[in-house]
Formats: C-alpha cells, structure tokens, sequence
C-alpha cells in the first residue's frame, strides 16, 4: 500500500510541476510569468518549506529552493523596532517558534509578551532554532546576487509603501536591478505609488480584503497587473474565466497537495504559492523513490 501511494504521488507530481523557465541571460533577462509551457508556475513560500518546517524564511529555506529549481521565491518582511527590514514572517507566532526553542506560542499571547527585535544587528545575532540561519536585507541581496536567475516576490507586514521604497534603495545601493523583485500590493489603490517607486512587476494579494470589498473584474481592467493573487476559498471557475480573458495569471496560496493543484488548474488557476511542491526541474526528482518520497517526507 506504501508503494502504491507513493507511485500515485509520484505520477500526480510528474503530471502537475511542469516550470516555466525564464531564460539565463543577464540579471535581468527573465521570461514571462505565462510563457508557452503549461502551467503551473511555482513559487516558494516564505523561503520554501523544509523538515523542519515553514514559513522560516532562513538561510537555508532559500538555499533549498534555489537548489530545487525555484526561479521565484517569496519573502515575508518585517519592522525591527529601529526600522530596518529583516526576513521574518511576524514577531508573535514564528518568532517564539523559530527563536524560542521551536515553542509556538498562540499568536494573541505573543503579541502581549513578545516585541520586535530593536535592530537588524540584534535580529541577525539572535541564535535561530533547528540549525537555521536568518536573513536581513544584505543576507538577501547576497543570496540574490548569488543566483541571478531568481526574482524575489515580496510580502511585507507592515507599511508596505516604506519598505518597498528601503527595499528600492537597498538594491540600487548594490547595483541590484529593481526588476528582481516582484512587488506585492494589498489594495488597487497602493499600486501607483509602487509603480513610481520603480517596481515594473505587481502583483495584487488579496488576503487582507474581503470579496464583498473589491471588484475583481473591475480592477483587472484597470491597471496592468504581473498576476493576480487570491486565497483558495475566493478561487471560483467565474474568476478564471475572468482573469483568462484579461490574459492574467492567476495565482492562490497556500498548496501543498498535487491534486487540490491539479483541480484549481481545471478552473483557471496559474500557479500556486507552495512549501512542498517541486518544479520539475528539481534534483529531488532525479529517482523515482527520492521523487516520490520528496513531498511525503516534509508533509
């Protein structure tokens, strides 16, 4: 029964992680988020999950996605208490998890007992639980120098504007093209502005909306978006059709199951934010056994 799951993980992998590859060139020479490969485009949560678990946005989640082939990597960022970006997800829920002894305290209780860390030094001098290591803006910009090929799509936590606009600077300080980055938004209204800050590649998220807030077809007509991201919950076969028509790419979050992908593909969706999926591309994938047992070992 073991074997024949694992066959069954195995083909529906093969079947849904078929990557679009943007071209080798310059920095900067990146093929369409929609090229004429099948779907789905793949993007690494967070880092990308490891055993040791999600959200982590360390050293290695990143070290292992760029080895897995992930050509887009999502970061969350957030605020110390001096102002500096670093690579966290919050300073309640992970940051008891992956710097308090992998202890997970509830989100509520967190908040009340645990604050930012007052700078990107103190941040980075922290010892991160598991064996992992974090990661603040120059961390980031090195990863990323490192691996040219991979573009960064951003989510940050709080006041988005200002950090797209440190992140901008930042970049140009070490001749890091703008492009690199994928910029998020969490309302129409925020995507001018992101422009003029020199982001070319936007992408609304609208997991902080609720869909009795904001009209879709409306806002797709408006502005010319990179993609547009939804919850799975808002994922519906009307909204496909929509974002098809408008030539958008559809994205949703979070998908770890080759067969929940597989069903949002039928409908319309693009691609998927993942911890766990692979592109096809992936070493991982070299042996039908470590192919199969890839995502049933992190699950």
């Amino acid at each position: 029964m073991k074997l024949l799951r694992y066959s069954f993980y195995l083909a529906a992998l093969l079947s849904l992680i078929i990557w679009s590859q943007p071209k080798l060139g310059q920095s900067h020479d990146f093929a369409p988020l929609i090229s004429d490969r099948a779907p789905p485009i793949l993007i690494a949560h967070a880092g990308g999950g490891l055993p040791q678990g999600t959200y982590s946005n360390s050293a290695q989640a990143f070290a292992r996605s760029a080895a897995n082939g992930f050509r887009l990597i999502e970061a969350d960022f957030s605020w110390t208490q001096s102002g500096e970006l670093v690579l966290i997800h919050d300073w309640d829920a992970r940051w008891s998890l992956y710097f308090g002894g992998m202890v997970k305290l509830p989100a509520a209780l967190a908040r009340k007992v645990l604050k930012p860390a007052r700078s990107a030094d103190e941040f980075m001098e922290k010892s991160m639980t598991a064996g992992l290591s974090q990661m603040d803006m120059p961390a980031l910009i090195s990863f990323m120098q490192a691996h040219p090929h991979i573009r960064i799509i951003t989510d940050v936590k709080q006041d988005n504007l200002a950090a797209l606009a440190q992140i901008a600077k930042q970049a140009n300080a070490e001749s890091l093209p703008l492009e690199r980055f994928i910029a998020q938004i969490y309302s129409p209204e925020t995507y001018e502005p992101v422009r003029a800050l020199g982001f070319d590649d936007i992408i609304l998220t609208t997991y902080r909306l609720s869909p009795a807030a904001i009209n879709l077809e409306q806002v797709i007509q408006q502005i010319e978006l990179y993609a547009l991201t939804v919850p799975q919950g808002w994922v519906t076969a009307e909204l496909g059709a929509i974002c098809t028509a408008a030539h958008l790419t559809l994205l949703t979050h979070t998908v770890n199951d080759p067969a929940r992908a597989q069903s949002f593909m039928q409908i319309g969706v693009n691609g998927f934010y993942t911890d766990y999926l692979l592109p096809e591309n992936s070493p991982a994938l070299d042996g039908a056994v470590l192919g199969s047992a890839a995502l049933a070992s992190f699950r």
